[in-house]
């Protein structure tokens, strides 16, 4: 079965400078791959100054912390995302 990909910018869309779109950047497998290890990450709920935001979040190389206002070291960014880098 054909998926169709929606279209993320309309025709005629303009993009902030220095950013450009290029369609299937990656195979259909590469992408699956990439969603099947995004959903291994350890991805938590986002926190500020005491409040629980409505999304989950992971850092990689360094992390903030909102509610103590320091910043400390995080896991490094996994090996495939890399390439995407």
């Amino acid at each position: 079965m054909a998926r169709k990909q929606l279209a993320l910018f309309a025709a005629g869309s303009t993009l902030p400078e220095g950013f450009r779109y290029q369609a299937e950047v990656i195979s259909v497998t590469a992408e699956q791959e990439l969603l099947g290890n995004i959903r291994d990450l350890p991805f938590k709920a986002f926190e500020f100054q005491g409040f629980v935001g409505k999304r989950r979040t992971v850092s990689f190389g360094w992390h903030y912390d909102f509610n103590e206002g320091i910043l400390r070291p995080a896991e490094q960014i996994p090996d495939f995302l890399l390439s995407l880098r």
